[in-house]
């Protein structure tokens, strides 16, 4: 995952996620596809499965660069590095449309799926020169994603030239499906200037540490304890980690740990109503210097229920700029940039 011997590791993932209409398609939607064909498609964003586990509502991928989750009628996908995401998008429509193809002929039949929203998101990346096409810039992934989701739309939250978010959304959702959706949120903490001591054990030159040893003795499984985990640690330094909380939600955290380039992500999609207590503990595991914290979420959700519930500081930090955007109903997206009080931006 990580080269300590190279210029730097581009940590900031890359993230599609695409819903599919609970009404239209095979019951078991994208369960279906093949752990084979999984890997064709991620062939395409030059990346790996090196790890999975399956619950009866989730399949949860570690890849070489970052995760898969795959719900029946849910996919979310995050790479880093130089991956390239955004080719995975032309073959994945064809695998779960309803006309039959060459990525759907191993199937008894197609799965007629259709989508029903589809989001890609990332922070700014450290290095964008390094990144191959479309993903040197934003313009360029937003015209790339409008050929395949029709009407969608970019957004820019923070400022261009510091800590930003840059966010698509297409969302085709009618009033017969929004009835049936399940509420939906998705927190992200975005660190960076990590601790160089919590970094340390993120270190494997030697190939002796284990997964399970990194994730007990960093912490990372008291984050949201009684998870099923599957974890990779890398040589020499990098790791990854997929959660399942209660069956159902996932949760990742992604570590590139050199002092030069110092980078962890975490996400979930556990519904809370307040996330502050639980960034408390994430922030408190890595001991970062820059944070970024993100919440996306619909009407529906808990979190929206409590009024978006983000913390307004974080302990030895402040809040450098509050950033949110309401899409029409019934999404809203906030994002909260903290610093420490000494730190400086490495953007």
């Amino acid at each position: 995952m990580a080269d300590i011997n190279g210029p730097g590791f581009e940590g900031p993932e890359k993230k599609v996620e695409i819903d599919f209409k609970q009404r239209l398609g095979l019951k078991d939607g994208l369960f279906l596809i093949s752990d084979e064909t999984w890997q064709k498609l991620l062939d395409f964003a030059r990346c790996t499965i090196i790890g999975s586990k399956k619950s009866d509502n989730c399949r949860m991928y570690i890849l070489s660069e970052s995760s898969l989750f795959v719900y029946r009628r849910r996919v979310v996908i995050k790479t880093c590095g130089i991956t390239t995401l955004l080719d995975i998008i032309p073959p994945l429509l064809q695998a779960t449309s309803s006309a039959r193809n060459e990525w759907n002929a191993v199937l008894d039949e197609p799965l007629g799926l259709e989508t029903e929203y589809m989001s890609f998101s990332r922070k700014n990346f450290l290095w964008p020169e390094r990144q191959p096409k479309p993903h040197g810039a934003f313009h360029q992934e937003i015209d790339f994603l409008t050929k395949y989701f029709e009407g969608g739309s970019g957004y820019v939250l923070g400022p261009l030239n510091k800590e930003h978010w840059n966010f698509f959304l297409a969302d085709y959702t009618e009033e017969q499906d929004a009835a049936t959706n399940l509420p939906d949120q998705t927190l992200e903490v975005i660190m960076s200037g990590l601790s160089p001591e919590r970094m340390q054990h993120f270190f494997n030159a030697d190939g002796k540490k284990t997964s399970e040893q990194v994730t007990a003795d960093s912490g990372i499984d008291a984050i949201l304890p009684g998870s099923c985990i599957d974890a990779a640690v890398f040589e020499p330094c990098g790791y990854s980690m997929n959660g399942l909380f209660e069956d159902t939600y996932y949760w990742t955290i992604h570590v590139t740990p050199e002092d030069h380039c110092s980078y962890v992500s975490f996400e979930t999609n556990a519904p809370m109503d307040d996330y502050t207590e639980l960034v408390d503990r994430v922030v408190a595991t890595f001991e970062p210097t820059q944070c970024v914290v993100t919440l996306f979420a619909d009407d529906s959700s808990s979190a929206s229920q409590k009024g978006c519930a983000l913390p307004d500081s974080i302990s030895g930090m402040k809040k450098k700029h509050k950033t949110s955007y309401e899409f029409g109903a019934p999404y809203k997206l906030l994002l909260v940039d903290f610093a420490k009080e000494s730190a400086t931006s490495p953007l």
